[in-house]
């Protein structure tokens, strides 16, 4: 989504929350935070009848009934919301498996769709919803409270290894959730995770403890630092179809320098899942905290994504 904020053009990506079955409309749910300049815009300034500048859905944390005869959903916070979709849209499709949905929110006035949440409970007996709060004390609440353990887990989802497990939340609740979900011998191609942030890679643990996991690098051409009498340079990025060159910094993904070049590279989530911004690597070599906008065919190709691809030696790219 690209809005219009005080004369300066603002992106964010949002999670849909709405069923693919119903078509004629979006459903997207954005939490106002304190600081945040998008969030606050759509909340006190977007009007009924405004128009939107929107570009089309991307990512691959779906499930539409057929990979698996059963589901385990984990949401944390305003994680529910992708999570939300699946769930209409399993519902929509009369779909029998069973579906366990664990959502951990803060306070009572935290749970989003609690209202829905609780009428599809009683019409779908299929569905298992567990709802535990964090901060219940004092509150009308005779719930579970604590956070999502390997216990619960344990107890309330029979063979939970044999299931596939959706999870969305912030990193603080998903990594360790990941790791609990590994020790519980859930195994890796099963646990499929969606992050709302750029800077955390959702799947530390998860790749830290299986050697099979994908390498979090992309490496291609030669990575000499040194000109030809053997100096040493300082480290580039070449765009090699705009003809630019500009100074790497370590600490800045090739998304943000090529911001800093003046170059309008299209991009939108930068946090690794939409895949806008996949850039041909030509030569040099990166590193990527997350990369899961990208597959096979992507990687063999040499595809790298600019949000998340970082440098400290000389790179070019087809930009």
């Amino acid at each position: 989504m690209s809005l219009l904020i005080d004369g300066k053009k603002v992106v964010r990506t949002y999670t849909i929350a709405s069923s693919p079955s119903r078509p004629d409309f979006c459903e997207i749910t954005v939490k106002r935070e304190e600081n945040g300049l998008a969030s606050s815009h759509l909340h006190k300034a977007l009007r009924e009848g405004d128009l939107l500048n929107v570009s089309a859905p991307a990512g691959r944390f779906t499930f539409d009934g057929t990979e698996s005869s059963s589901i385990v959903l984990i949401a944390g916070g305003v994680g529910i919301t992708p999570l939300m979709s699946i769930l209409r849209y399993l519902i929509d499709q009369r779909w029998t498996g069973d579906i366990y949905l664990f959502y951990c929110a803060k306070s009572p006035h935290d749970i989003i769709f609690r209202e829905e949440l609780a009428d599809l409970q009683k019409r779908f007996r299929n569905l298992h919803i567990l709802v535990t709060l964090t901060r219940a004390e004092g509150m009308d609440w005779n719930g579970h409270t604590g956070r999502i353990t390997s216990e619960l887990l344990a107890r309330t989802v029979p063979n939970l290894a044999a299931r596939p497990v959706y999870i969305c939340g912030p990193s603080s609740m998903m990594e360790p959730t990941i790791q609990m979900l590994r020790d519980l011998g859930v195994p890796r191609e099963k646990i499929r995770s969606e992050a709302f942030i750029a800077a955390k890679r959702t799947e530390i643990a998860l790749a830290a403890s299986d050697s099979r996991a994908l390498p979090a690098s992309v490496e291609m051409g030669a990575r000499s630092s040194k000109t030809s009498t053997g100096a040493l340079t300082a480290p580039t990025l070449t765009f090699a179809l705009s003809m630019k060159t500009a100074p790497l910094a370590r600490e800045k993904s090739l998304l943000e320098i090529s911001e800093d070049a003046g170059l309008n590279i299209d991009f939108e989530c930068r946090s690794g899942i939409c895949g806008r911004c996949k850039t041909r690597l030509l030569a040099g070599s990166v590193t990527m905290e997350v990369q899961d906008a990208l597959d096979d065919v992507d990687r063999s190709n040499n595809l790298i994504l600019l949000c998340q691809a970082k440098s400290a030696d000389h790179v070019t790219i087809e930009a």
